[in-house]
């Protein structure tokens, strides 16, 4: 069962930095603070389940992002990281890509920071790139619970606290947060069509 809450106007505008606080800084860097939210704490080395079947730590997905890594499979070199139950055999080419950090500059340059440029909006930059991606894989399921405890509703500060073990990930979620608003500028409207059932 799903439980829809609103925020009050003064969390609107009071933003992410009114939830989780300022993004950190390790130092002097923001990709040092958000290496070390995924690889030195508490929770980094802690297996945690994804609703979509994946097992992983916050390391192992801080390397398939930052620096994935060539093991030696059947003498070939190839990746091999957490994937969903079942697909690297039954369905492969339903498997996750791993893209190198660089190549995914590359593509960041040509389908988002030459248009942003274009049209005369800030650029996004490599921790927003990172953050992004880091989003799109299992850690999306840290970072929920981190947002969605702060409703203080008991089953989701337990589950925050059962997946996080008190990381609350501020950087990152502040470099996601970032992206998308970038991002965001790239996007055409159009009418999307909502309802609550009873409402």
């Amino acid at each position: 069962k799903f439980q829809m809450t609103y925020g009050s106007l003064s969390l609107f505008y009071g933003g992410l930095e009114s939830l989780l606080g300022p993004p950190k800084m390790y130092k002097g860097s923001l990709i040092g603070a958000m290496e070390r939210e995924h690889c030195a704490e508490v929770d980094s080395e802690v297996d945690f389940t994804t609703t979509n079947g994946i097992t992983s730590t916050t390391k192992i997905e801080w390397e398939v992002v930052y620096s994935p890594t060539k093991v030696d499979i059947d003498g070939a070199k190839k990746y091999s990281y957490p994937e969903r139950k079942a697909y690297k055999d039954l369905h492969p080419h339903w498997c996750r890509e791993i893209v190198p950090l660089e190549k995914m500059e590359y593509r960041m340059e040509e389908l988002a920071n030459s248009k942003l440029r274009n049209d005369g909006h800030s650029e996004l930059i490599r921790e927003e790139l990172v953050g992004g991606r880091l989003y799109t894989g299992p850690c999306y399921a840290k970072y929920n619970s981190v947002l969605r405890a702060k409703s203080f509703n008991e089953e989701l500060v337990k589950e925050m606290e059962r997946l996080t073990l008190g990381n609350s990930y501020t950087t990152t979620i502040h470099a996601i947060n970032s992206c998308v608003l970038k991002l965001s500028k790239l996007t055409k409207a159009g009418k999307v069509w909502r309802g609550i059932k009873d409402a």
